[in-house]
Formats: structure tokens, C-alpha cells, sequence
């Protein structure tokens, strides 16, 4: 060990020693170096824009030479930003400075000192050069805007005009005679262009070269080795066992898809790099070749991900719920799919690296697509509606989670009669588009439900309250159970919301776009009309309505997760639940309506006048709507009841449910729903028995006869309470002699207990007990007067007086 301890010192030595080295090294040549003037990097800055300007102009742009402009751009508005943020603090710092020294002193007051006045023309004189380079370098920075908006706009364009560009129609015959023309001179082109990379790749062969492909081939053999006989074993799912867990299920889905697919990456992966050293990609032979590598792999991981869903000979291992024929039926159509899919491909490259024509381009994007909506057509008729379950109620079905795969059809099914449609009329190149986004998205959101599902099992779901991981937690590092808790939700929550960002900038990839183009239209549909400054255009109103929309829908997503995922972790009770999912609402709400209207062109200037427009009417007809609503604020921020309270209001009592923007509803005891105005509840008299707490006090009246003992009477109601477990002790149970009767004297037993939702038990079984003890004791209430005699002395007598109020049926009283 001191061995070891003096080797590791001195190397550690020996590290510490090199880095200084080249650190002092490094300084002298960096200290040498002389910054560059901020006039300087502003001139170099305009003149790259100008250049990129002028460029823009040119004919023949492709789509490389816009990327490339974009990037140009993207770099010139990253170092204007780096000189703006260097720029403003040190403004910020002299502005701070002069007025620390004060204005010039007025014409005939006290001259100040020369020292004062010279520091403070230096500082002016630096002060106004930093915001001349600020305010050129905002200027630049809006010309960096200007630009990049208008490259996004030609690539739109560009983008556009090819997806939508009309040729010949697949059913047309002179397009099948010309291609049929064109065919011999093309396959010509292709054997030669393939000979001659198959007669390049055999001759060196023969010289002894190709030293990387070899290598390549070993490690590919290898790669392959390990997919087939050792990765099997470690995701092989067990037939026999018939309850696996879901995190069971995901983990095996996963390691299937990953364990076929990375080997068969990692090997065509170092096949193309190596037929790249050895230069073998030249020509028009590399695009075939990277295409077809490609399509492997995307065979293989299609495939996978198929087998690790749908386990169409594993029922127990099924993530998605399809019986056996669907699971089946959709194992062979994506087995078929990836197979058309990868020949598909690869003969549009092989026609593109040909320079085949016109016609055999169309031919062959029209056939491929065609041929890809007939499996769609196959796959759709093979699917099974999920029937409903049998019920013991005589209601229609209702299921109890949202149905997607209505939509999902329906949505598959506009989409192949939009590809049969295209070819049919000439736009063959939207027709393969649509096929391509298919087979993309479908590819896409597998992974995604692959992913969520692992996430939800092993992130959320796994530190439970008894699992080790939640042990492991509250032991190590000290976190309590619930705060472990509420970390696993708040992670999976985050998660989800990273897994549906990346998958939404997945699927929007293919079109071209980027990140700052997600919000913005093609320039060539963007007309309208004004309406004074105000610009409305359909795809706004469209826009608009989409913005309000989503932020609706991740309004109630998240009041949604709130109430079920989150905030019962927290241990509040169920006013404050209520009271932070409802102020989410609100302020979902809001910003809802601010994006909508910000995306329609309304500043907030403009809403605050539209809101002063309608200030009277608001005032005169929704009088009523705002005073409840502003009511309803009240009740979720003061509190004075909350959901979960028992109130009693007018005639009607009941707990409340829910508080809502215009009126509370409350459940009575007998399950009807009574919806008071919130108003009512803020101006009126409410009767909150939880307000203040559970606590309550109740009364056991009883009749004896005059010879009756009252000392002896007054004991033993005291004594019964006493011996009831859910009378308090403190304060304690007292009795009284409350009133003289014809018949009897009447006796009042005042006690507390400490849930006032017992009371209707706990008063009956203490009518019960105080009975049997008066019994025992020959204390035996009278008979009631005959009716007649009732009103003899002034009021008619009551042997047993009405006790607590009625519970609701779901309380421990109900039994």
C-alpha cells in the first residue's frame, strides 16, 4: 500500500507539474496577442451580412447553400449578441460612475475642480462611444434578423415548390411508354456506374488492400456474433411466466430493441467508415450505398420494435393491449412494410445516382408510394375494434379511458386516400412525401410509447412507498417517504415533457424546418386582410386557434397531473388541492388568451382598450357573471370553506365538492348536487361545521319521572359518556336539569367529541347506553299524555328529543 501511495503521488506530481508547464506556456502567447478593436469586429461583422445579402440575390441556390447562408448568419448574430452583453454592463458601469460625479455646474455657481470636470469629459466621451457601439450593434443585430428571416422564407419557398411541383399521373400510359423508352439507357448507366465500382473494388482487392474493410468485416462478424447468441439470452422473455410486471415488460421491450438493432448499427457503421478510408464512396455509387446501410438498420430496428410491443407469441409479455390475431396481424404487415420500405428507398437512390429521367423518377416514386398505401389498406382491415365489457347496469358502455384508435384510423385512412389521390392527379412527390412522413412518424412514436412506458414504470412508479429504491433513498440520503414521492413524480414529469419535445422536433424534421420556424407559415399563403393597424390573415386565425388550444389542453394536462400524480403526495388537504388546481386553471387560462391574441397581432395595449370598450357592458349585464367569479377568488383565497367542509346554507347542508368560477356545488346527504352562486357564500350566512376544526359538541336529552333521583340521574348520563371512546375528556361531560313537564323533568347532557361527523353514532349509542342504565335503575321514561291531554299546562312534551343532524351516507355513521 505505501508502494502504491508513492507511485499515485508522483504521478499526481508529475500531472500538476505538466499542466503548469503548458499553462505558462500558453500565457506569454496569449497576453501577446493584441484584442481586436470594437470597430473592427463591427465592420467585419456588417460587411459578413452584406456579403450574405449579396449571396442571397444569386440564381441556383439549393437548399446546401441556404443551410450554409442560415449558418453564416446563426454565428454573426452569436458574436453581436457576445458584443452587446460585453458592451452594456460596462455602459451600465460609467452611467453609474457620472452620476456619482453630478451635472456640470450651472453658469455662475461655484466652478468645481479641474480634476472633477477632466474625469468627467472622459467618462462622457467613453459613455457615448459604448452606446454608439451598442446601438450599431442592436442595428446589425436587426439586420441578422432580417436576413435569417428571409432564408427561412426562400426555404420554405424552395420546399413548397418541390413538394407540390405536378407532374404526369401514374395511370397515365405515355408516362409508363416513355420510362419504358428511357429504360435501356439508364440500366446501362447503372451497370456501368456499378461495374465499375465492383471492378475497382475487386482489383484492389487483388493488390493486397482494402486493409480497413477487412477489419470492418471482423468487427462486423463480431458485432453480429454477439446480436445473435449472447444479447438473446439477457432479453430473453420467459413463456412460462404468465403475470410479468410492466416494468418487466418495458425492460425486455427495450433491451430487445436496443440489443438487435446497435449491433447491426455499430457494424454498417464501421463498414461505411471504412469504405470512406479506402475511398471507395466516390461517384454516384456512395448515395446507394449509404441508402441501403441505412435501410438495414431501419429493417432491423422496425422489426425489433414490432417483436418488443406487440409479442405476437407472448401474450403475458404484451405492452400494447391487442388481443393474439391483432398483435399477430401487425407483426406481419410491419415485416412486410420494412421490406417494401428499404427496396423502396434504395431504388429512388438508385435512379437518383443514375440521373435516370423524368419519367422513370416519377414511375418509380408513384409505384412506391402506391405500394406502401396498399399495406396501409391491409393493415387497416386486419384491425379489430376492442369490444365492450359486459355491465351490470342497463347503461350504454362507457369506457373508462379515452379511445384513440378511432382517430388514429381515421386519420390512416385520409392519409391513403390522399397518397391515391396524388398519384392519380400528378403530385407524385407529395404522395412519397406522405409515405415517408408515415413510415417516419409511425417509427417515432413506437419509441416514444417504448420510452414513456419506462419512464412511468422505473421513474415514477418504482420509488413506492415499500419499494427498495424508496428505502434506499430514505436510508442514504435521508429523504422522507414523501418527499421521495414527490421527486419520482416531479422527475417522470419532466421527463415526459423532454421525451414529447424531442419527439415533436423529430417528426417536424423531415420538413425542413428549424426550431425558430415552428411558429411561422409559408410566405406564399400568408394573405388577408388590415383592419386599421391590425393585420388578419387565415393562417393567424388558424394559428391562433391552435396556440389556444394546446395551451388549454397543457392547462388540464397539468391540472390533471396536479390532482392526480402530485399534490395527493404532498399531504394537503383538500381545499388547498382544489384552491392551487383551480389558480392553475385561471393562469393557464389567461396566458391562453394573451399567446391567441399576441399570435392574432394584438399587443396588450390593444386588448386594454377592447377590455375598456367593454367595461360598461361588463358593468351593466355581466354584473352578476363578474361578481361571482370575483367571489369565487375570494372563496379560494381566504378560505372560509374549502372542498371537503360540511356546510349547511339556507334549508340545505352537505359537503362541498368542487369550487368553481361562478358557483360552488355542494353534495348533500341525500346525493343531490345543490349549485349555490359563489356570491351567495362570501355575502350570505354560511354554517361551517370544519371550519375550525373537526371538533363538536352534541346533546343527549331524556324524560324521567318526578320520584326519579336527579343526582342519581344526572351520574349516570355523565358516567355513559365518560365510557364512550370518542367523547373528549377535557372538557368533560356535564348534565342539566332543563325543564319540568306534566309528565316528566327533562335533562340535558352536554358533551364534545372530536369528529363531529360521528355525531348521529355517537348520540345513538348514548341514547342507547343511558337507557339500559335508567332501566337497571327503575328510572323508566313515562308514557306520553293521551293526545288529548297534550296541551294541559302549555306545551306538548317531547319523552325524546331529536338528536344530531343527518350524516351523508359515506360517513362511518351511514352503518
Amino acid at each position: 500500500m505505501p508502494r502504491t501511495a508513492t507511485v499515485f503521488s508522483g504521478f499526481l506530481l508529475l500531472l500538476i507539474g505538466c499542466i503548469l508547464f503548458i499553462g505558462v506556456s500558453v500565457s506569454p502567447a496569449l497576453t501577446a496577442t493584441d484584442p481586436v478593436p470594437l470597430n473592427q469586429r463591427l465592420d467585419t461583422l456588417r460587411s459578413a451580412l452584406e456579403q450574405t445579402d449579396k449571396e442571397l440575390e444569386a440564381d441556383g441556390r439549393t437548399d446546401a447553400d441556404l443551410s450554409r447562408l442560415r449558418q453564416s448568419v446563426e454565428d454573426a448574430r452569436v458574436d453581436i449578441l457576445a458584443i452587446i452583453d460585453e458592451l452594456t454592463p460596462r455602459a451600465a458601469a460609467l452611467n453609474a460612475q457620472l452620476e456619482q460625479l453630478g451635472a456640470k455646474p450651472e453658469q455662475g455657481a461655484q466652478p468645481e475642480s479641474e480634476n472633477i470636470a477632466s474625469e468627467r469629459a472622459d467618462k462622457s466621451a467613453a459613455l457615448a462611444e459604448l452606446n454608439a457601439g451598442v446601438k450599431l450593434a442592436e442595428t446589425l443585430m436587426v439586420q441578422a434578423n432580417q436576413i435569417s428571416t428571409r432564408i427561412s422564407d426562400l426555404r420554405r419557398t424552395a420546399f413548397a415548390r418541390s413538394l407540390f411541383a405536378r407532374s404526369s399521373s401514374l395511370w397515365n400510359p405515355s408516362l409508363w411508354r416513355m420510362a419504358g423508352e428511357a429504360l435501356p439507357g439508364d440500366l446501362y448507366v447503372m451497370n456501368r456506374a456499378f461495374g465499375n465500382w465492383g471492378a475497382d473494388l475487386l482489383r484492389r482487392f487483388q493488390e493486397g488492400g482494402l486493409g480497413y474493410v477487412v477489419a470492418a468485416a471482423v468487427v462486423g462478424v463480431l458485432l453480429h456474433w454477439l446480436r445473435l447468441r449472447v444479447l438473446p439470452r439477457l432479453t430473453w422473455r420467459d413463456p412460462d411466466i404468465t403475470e410479468p410486471s410492466r416494468l418487466e415488460k418495458v425492460l425486455k421491450a427495450l433491451g430487445i430493441t436496443l440489443a438487435r438493432s446497435v449491433p447491426m448499427a455499430g457494424a454498417n457503421l464501421v463498414l461505411y467508415l471504412a469504405l470512406q478510408s479506402e475511398n471507395l464512396l466516390g461517384g454516384r455509387i456512395a448515395p446507394v450505398i449509404s441508402w441501403f446501410l441505412f435501410g438495414i438498420v431501419f429493417l432491423v430496428f422496425m422489426r425489433a420494435l414490432s417483436d418488443a410491443l406487440f409479442a405476437p407469441d407472448l401474450t403475458a409479455w404484451r405492452l400494447f393491449e391487442v388481443d393474439d390475431e391483432t398483435a399477430r396481424h401487425l407483426s406481419s404487415v410491419t415485416n412486410l412494410g420494412t421490406i417494401v420500405i428499404l427496396t423502396g428507398t434504395v431504388a429512388q437512390a438508385v435512379v437518383a445516382a443514375i440521373g435516370a429521367g423524368l419519367p422513370l423518377v416519377v414511375l418509380t416514386d408513384g409505384v412506391w408510394a402506391l405500394t406502401v398505401a396498399g399495406l396501409m389498406v391491409w393493415a387497416l382491415r386486419g384491425l379489430k375494434r376492442p369490444e365492450p365489457s359486459d355491465t351490470d347496469d342497463f347503461g350504454p358502455y362507457v369506457s373508462p379511458e379515452a379511445d384513440y384508435q378511432g382517430i388514429v384510423v381515421a386519420i390512416s385512412w385520409l392519409a391513403v386516400l390522399a397518397i391515391v389521390l396524388a398519384v392519380t392527379i400528378g403530385y407524385i412527390a407529395f404522395a412519397s412525401f406522405i409515405v415517408g412522413q408515415i413510415v417516419w412518424i409511425l417509427s417515432v412514436l413506437g419509441l416514444y410509447f417504448l420510452l414513456r412506458v419506462f419512464v412511468e414504470e422505473l421513474v415514477e412508479k418504482l420509488p413506492g412507498r415499500h419499494s427498495r429504491a424508496s428505502l434506499f433513498l430514505q436510508t442514504n440520503i435521508g429523504l422522507r417517504r414523501r418527499a421521495v414521492e414527490q421527486l419520482s413524480v416531479i422527475t417522470a414529469g419532466i421527463l415526459k415533457i423532454v421525451l414529447l419535445g424531442v419527439v415533436v422536433l423529430l417528426i417536424i424534421a423531415p420538413w425542413g424546418m428549424e426550431t425558430n420556424d415552428l411558429y411561422t407559415s409559408f410566405h406564399a399563403v400568408r394573405v388577408g386582410f388590415s383592419i386599421g393597424e391590425i393585420s388578419i390573415s387565415p393562417i393567424d386565425i388558424m394559428t391562433a386557434a391552435l396556440t389556444f388550444a394546446v395551451m388549454m389542453a397543457v392547462t388540464h394536462a397539468l391540472q390533471r397531473w396536479l390532482e392526480n400524480k402530485y399534490l395527493p403526495t404532498t399531504g394537503f388537504d383538500a381545499g388547498i388541492r382544489n384552491s392551487i388546481r383551480t389558480a392553475v386553471g385561471y393562469v393557464g387560462f389567461f396566458l391562453a388568451v394573451a399567446l391567441a391574441s399576441t399570435q392574432l397581432g394584438l399587443s396588450l395595449s390593444r386588448i386594454s382598450l377592447v377590455a375598456g370598450a367593454l367595461s360598461v357592458g361588463v358593468g351593466f349585464g355581466l354584473q352578476s357573471v363578474v361578481n361571482n367569479f370575483v367571489s369565487g377568488l375570494i372563496l379560494l383565497w381566504e378560505r372560509p370553506i374549502r372542498v371537503g367542509d360540511w356546510v349547511v346554507v339556507g334549508s340545505d347542508q352537505g359537503y362541498v365538492r368542487r369550487i368553481n368560477v361562478r358557483a360552488t356545488e355542494i353534495e348533500t346527504f341525500d346525493r343531490a348536487s345543490v349549485i349555490v352562486p359563489n356570491s351567495n357564500l362570501v355575502s350570505g350566512v354560511v354554517k361551517n361545521w370544519l371550519h375550525s376544526g373537526r371538533t363538536g359538541r352534541i346533546t343527549i336529552s331524556v324524560g324521567v319521572a318526578y320520584d326519579s333521583d336527579e343526582d342519581e340521574v344526572r351520574r349516570v348520563m355523565t358516567d355513559c359518556a365518560k365510557a364512550h371512546p370518542s367523547v373528549m375528556k377535557h372538557p368533560e361531560p356535564v348534565a342539566f336539569l332543563m325543564e319540568f313537564t306534566d309528565t316528566k323533568m327533562r335533562f340535558d347532557m352536554l358533551c364534545f367529541i372530536g369528529n363531529i361527523q360521528e355525531s348521529l353514532t355517537v348520540t345513538s349509542q348514548l341514547n342507547l347506553a343511558v337507557l339500559k342504565q335508567l332501566r337497571a335503575l327503575g328510572y323508566v321514561p313515562p308514557r306520553p299524555l293521551a293526545p288529548e291531554t297534550w296541551h294541559v299546562g302549555g306545551a306538548a312534551p317531547a319523552v325524546t328529543p331529536v338528536g344530531a343532524p343527518k350524516l351523508p351516507p359515506e360517513s362511518p355513521d351511514a352503518s
